[in-house]
C-alpha cells in the first residue's frame, strides 16, 4: 500500500506541476489554456493520496498502541507531515470554489488571495517535509538529489505564488 501511495505521489507531482504552470501562465496574463481535465486528474490523485495516507496512519497508530511505543511527542516531522497535509484539504476546497469557472480566471479579493497564498505555502511545507521519505521510497538514495529536487520544487512553488501576486496586483 505504501508503494502504491508513492506512485500516486509521483503522479501528483507531475500533474500538479502541469496544472500549476498552466494556471500561473493564465494568472500572469501570458495566455489561457483550458485545464479542466488536468485539474480533475490532480484532484482525483490527491483524493487517492488522502485516503491511502489516512489508512496508513490508522495502521501506524494501531501498531504503535499494540507495541506500546508512543514516540509521537518526540517526532516533530511526523506531525509536520500530517498537519501540513490536513491543512491542504480545506484550502483545496476553497481553491475549487475560487477557480470553478468556464473561462478566464475569476476576479477575487484579498480574502481569496490570502487563501490561495496559504494553499501554496501549505503545499510547500508538505512537499519539503515529505520529499526525502518519498525519494527514498522511489529508490533515490542520494541526499544531494533529494536536496536538488527540494530546491526545484521550492522554486516552482515560488513561481506559482508569484503568479497569484501578479494577478492580484493587475486587478
Amino acid at each position: 500500500m505504501r508503494k502504491l501511495n508513492v506512485i500516486i505521489i509521483a503522479g501528483i507531482a507531475v500533474v500538479f506541476t502541469v496544472h500549476a504552470a498552466l494556471g500561473a501562465f493564465a494568472l500572469a496574463g501570458l495566455g489561457y489554456l483550458p485545464q479542466k481535465q488536468i485539474a480533475r486528474a490532480c484532484l482525483f490523485l490527491v483524493g487517492c493520496h488522502v485516503v491511502l495516507t489516512a489508512v496508513l496512519m490508522v495502521k501506524t497508530f494501531r501498531a504503535m498502541r499494540k507495541a506500546g511505543t508512543g514516540y509521537l511527542a518526540g517526532n516533530g516531522m511526523f506531525w509536520v507531515r500530517r498537519i501540513s497535509g490536513a491543512a491542504i484539504i480545506p484550502l483545496i476546497v476553497i481553491h475549487l470554489t475560487v477557480f470553478i469557472t468556464d473561462g478566464e480566471p475569476p476576479e477575487f479579493g484579498i480574502g481569496r488571495m490570502i487563501t490561495q497564498i496559504l494553499l501554496v505555502a501549505a503545499i510547500t511545507i508538505h512537499v519539503l517535509a515529505n520529499i526525502r521519505p518519498a525519494a527514498a521510497s522511489l529508490g533515490v538514495r542520494s541526499g544531494k538529489l533529494a536536496v536538488a529536487a527540494a530546491v526545484a520544487v521550492s522554486a516552482a512553488l515560488l513561481l506559482f505564488a508569484s503568479a497569484f501576486l501578479i494577478y492580484y496586483i493587475r486587478l
